[in-house]
């Protein structure tokens, strides 16, 4: 496993996990796997190591946890529907200063539940798929001590889905940006990104793109709303 190979994770089980979980019959027309805490190794910002605009800036070793659960509708390769059910991925950051002190902050991307009321009306506006910051992991610290920050309900950003694949290249892209462009390099690791892209972000833009039709429209125009994805348009 490449992310053991490198050394990234502290333990590899979540993934190996899920994998298991995931193993179907042929005739199997849904999938489903879910773990979490899949841990990455700590990110010393002690020296040049820094994360930009890290604050505190008294934190010295941050620590990113992932947790993804994930329900699958068995499609071809070339599925231009949406490929998910559910989907619930959230990162968990942790950082940690000299006295050990613990900061916090999260984000999750989430497929939205979709009512069967027709009288419900979403007071803000819902993406089919969004990245948020916050949430539960946020909420149920049930801490005091929020220094200046406000929280309240963040913007909901329109985001492609992602499995446990593209969340932990996501991670990588993001929090171990130097590891992350040596594995580019590796043709193993670009292929199943590239695959896992194939499956959720093709259908996900060709969707989004078909809303001003010319060559992008689908044959069969909005197999997949876009509206769903854009609620603005």
């Amino acid at each position: 496993m490449i992310l053991v190979e490198n050394e990234l994770v502290k333990d590899a089980e979540p993934l190996t996990t899920a994998a298991s979980a995931c193993q179907m019959e042929p005739s199997s027309t849904t999938w489903e796997y879910d773990f979490t805490g899949l841990t990455f190794n700590s990110i010393s910002l002690v020296g040049s190591k820094q994360i930009r605009h890290t604050h505190p800036q008294t934190v010295e070793e941050v620590e990113v946890q992932l947790h993804v659960l994930i329900k699958g509708h068995c499609v071809q390769v070339d599925n231009l529907h949406d490929p998910l059910k559910e989907l619930v991925v959230e990162l968990e950051i942790k950082g940690y200063d000299s006295n050990a002190a613990e900061h916090f902050s999260a984000w999750h991307l989430d497929r939205q539940i979709e009512s069967d009321d027709p009288n419900q009306v979403d007071h803000a506006i819902h993406p089919i798929y969004h990245f948020q910051y916050g949430g539960e992991r946020v909420w149920n610290k049930n801490t005091p001590d929020y220094g200046l920050q406000l929280l309240l309900e963040t913007p909901r950003f329109p985001h492609p889905p992602m499995d446990a694949i593209l969340a932990v290249d996501f991670v990588l892209s993001n929090y171990y940006g130097d590891i992350w462009n040596e594995l580019r390099k590796d043709e193993a690791y670009r292929d199943i990104i590239a695959t896992a892209q194939h499956i959720y972000w093709r259908p996900y833009s060709l969707a989004t793109a078909s809303h001003w039709g010319g060559a992008l429209a689908y044959t069969t125009p909005y197999v997949w709303p876009p509206k769903s994805i854009w609620p603005n348009v």
